[in-house]
């Protein structure tokens, strides 16, 4: 007998879940796993070290196949399907392969140009969701993303990086 479960969907939220019981606790109240380094707390506390991740910009799963690494076990195994050639989606302008069909809309709208998200606070508009997320923080000032050596903050991971060339040079002995 086969251990695959059809995803349910979510009730509150709407998302396509496998385990109604453990996502349930995202909504519960009771949010005792607290960031600190933004607002956000969580029921449970895998969840909380999963949203760490995000802050430090920790990617402790490594593919063996080649470089990249990733914040959790589901993004690498995503990401490994690719290398196994179970990629069904296909660019009609680039020839580009996806194993998603998110991550192929989100790129088909980079070659037409389409932004359907807008800013909440100026006219800009956005290929993608998390693009435009990245940039209302600016509006809001929200710098959540922390340096682990000097606690200086950041928008994003892309700053953040750059920032730490400092550190880099400076236990290199360089100026």
């Amino acid at each position: 007998m086969s251990s695959f479960r059809k995803p349910t969907e979510c009730s509150v939220c709407g998302k396509q879940v496998k385990s109604m019981l453990d996502h349930m606790k995202v909504h519960s109240t009771d949010k005792k796993y607290k960031c600190t380094f933004c607002d956000k707390s969580f029921a449970q506390s895998n969840n909380l070290a999963y949203h760490l991740r995000k802050h430090t910009g920790e990617k402790p799963y490594k593919c063996d196949k080649c470089d990249k690494q990733f914040i959790n076990e589901p993004h690498l195994l995503s990401h490994l399907k690719l290398h196994y050639d179970q990629k069904v989606f296909q660019c009609e302008v680039c020839s580009k392969l996806f194993n998603h069909v998110g991550n192929f809309n989100k790129h088909r709208r980079l070659h037409c140009g389409e932004k359907p998200y807008a800013c909440e606070y100026c006219e800009m508009r956005f290929s993608n969701s998390s693009n435009k997320k990245a940039h209302e923080k600016r509006h809001r000032d929200e710098r959540t993303i922390v340096c682990e050596v000097c606690s200086k903050r950041f928008h994003d991971m892309h700053h953040l990086e750059r920032h730490r060339t400092v550190h880099r040079k400076s236990r290199k002995g360089e100026n």
